[in-house]
């Protein structure tokens, strides 16, 4: 194994021909881990496949490849932009860890592996960001593990006997906006709205428990278009009426003095902030606000099957849609994004809320790191070197690989079948 480890690529692909054609001929199977960093005892006659249903398979492999497509595009585009600003190479994970992420190998790492769990094959060893915002690949991880914390927090809610309401936040703007900006007097409007012994009455009158707030841009015709969807939890007796009646004026004050909206505005202008600014759903189920928070390119893949290609276009681009075509203007937006989005949580939840509903503190990044909360189907890994990992690199191939080692019947097997066609 160790000389094996010494020979250069040319040598090892030649190897790879001749043992691959001898082996399966005589034999049916081969052995794992010639080209990893130790011999291993895999068994052959594992099945890494796992009991998702064949259609539903289907649909995750299939956005696998398009989040690591999109993902290389990303790399791309913050590659350019640390050029632009000069930024030295060490310099780079400043700009974003996104760079780097499901690309290098991680600190001290000398091959990447591939684990098993009861649901997916994942890569180890390799550098995370962790990045919900930037990176299409950990966003899909996080939002996966957010949605089941989100459920069990409404499920607890009611336990509690009190009812989960959805409220959307949003506010007039225009293409000439910075998102920066924007963002900045989002967060004063969302300030003053909760606070002041007008706040604090209200929220007692209707036994105000916490809030989950989500916060998503978008971008359209009219530019930046940052909103919140907000989870309250609040006494089920509490009267629809003059519940929102409380909202969309006190709401309409606080976007005047964040400066969002005049303060005379004009009777079209207030007729529109009234009907669109305010959004309010009594009695929620877990079910109404992931949908409505769940943009379509966030990839939850509870929600893969009923999504539409279309999904979204008439509200605006998510950041992630900048990526889906290459051209100069989605770089420029994609790099206000992300530098906008710099130290900014999609979700926050009520201090103490989480853990009177039973939920686990995590953070985002602990999210994207770990992705074996699953029981392992095997101790035993799949591992390619720095120069297999560089050709993966090349013919783009990361996702595809995970795809074809979780539906293979023998592991074994198809881990050669890649290994020639990296070879070729």
């Amino acid at each position: 194994m160790e000389k094996n480890k010494t020979k250069n690529l040319n040598e090892v692909k030649d190897e790879v021909k001749d043992e691959v054609k001898d082996e399966v001929k005589d034999t049916g199977t081969v052995a794992l881990g010639i080209y990893a960093k130790s011999s291993t005892t895999y068994n052959d006659n594992v099945n890494a496949s796992n009991p998702m249903p064949a259609r539903l398979r289907e649909v995750f492999h299939s956005y696998r490849i398009k989040r690591y497509s999109l993902l290389k595009t990303a790399r791309k585009y913050l590659l350019n932009h640390a050029r632009e600003v000069n930024a030295k190479t060490e310099e780079l994970h400043k700009i974003s860890r996104t760079i780097n992420c499901k690309h290098a190998f991680a600190y001290e790492a000398d091959c990447v592996k591939v684990d098993f769990n009861s649901k997916n094959a994942y890569y180890t060893g390799l550098q995370t960001c962790g990045s919900v915002w930037n990176c299409p690949v950990c966003s899909a991880r996080i939002t996966e593990v957010r949605r089941k914390e989100i459920a069990k927090a409404v499920e607890e809610t009611y336990k509690l006997e009190y009812q989960a309401v959805m409220i959307t936040f949003t506010f007039p703007h225009n293409n000439k906006m910075p998102l920066k900006e924007t963002l900045r007097k989002q967060a004063e409007a969302l300030k003053f709205f909760r606070s002041g012994n007008i706040w604090t009455c209200f929220k007692t009158k209707i036994k105000f428990l916490g809030l989950i707030r989500a916060l998503e841009v978008t971008h359209g015709h009219n530019g930046w278009h940052p909103h919140t969807h907000e989870l309250w939890f609040i006494d089920p007796k509490t009267k629809e009426k003059s519940f929102k009646a409380f909202i969309l004026k006190r709401w309409i004050e606080c976007l005047k003095k964040a400066n969002l909206l005049s303060e005379d505005p004009s009777k079209a202008e207030l007729e529109a902030v009234t009907k669109r600014s305010v959004d309010v759903k009594m009695n929620c189920k877990a079910s109404d606000y992931l949908a409505k928070n769940d943009s379509a390119k966030n990839w939850g893949i509870d929600r893969e099957l009923s999504k539409s290609a279309n999904k979204g276009k008439a509200k605006g681009l998510h950041a992630f849609e900048f990526l889906a075509e290459d051209t100069p203007k989605n770089q420029k937006l994609y790099i206000e994004f992300v530098n906008a989005m710099k130290g900014k949580s999609q979700l926050f939840w009520s201090p103490r809320l989480k853990n009177l509903l039973k939920i686990d503190e995590i953070s985002d990044a602990d999210i994207a790191e770990n992705e074996d909360e699953e029981e392992k189907l095997h101790e035993n890994k799949v591992y390619f070197t720095q120069e297999f990992w560089d050709l993966i690199l090349e013919k783009d191939y990361r996702a595809q690989i995970l795809n074809r080692l979780e539906s293979a019947e023998n592991v074994s097997e198809e881990f050669w079948k890649i290994i020639k066609f990296l070879s070729d």
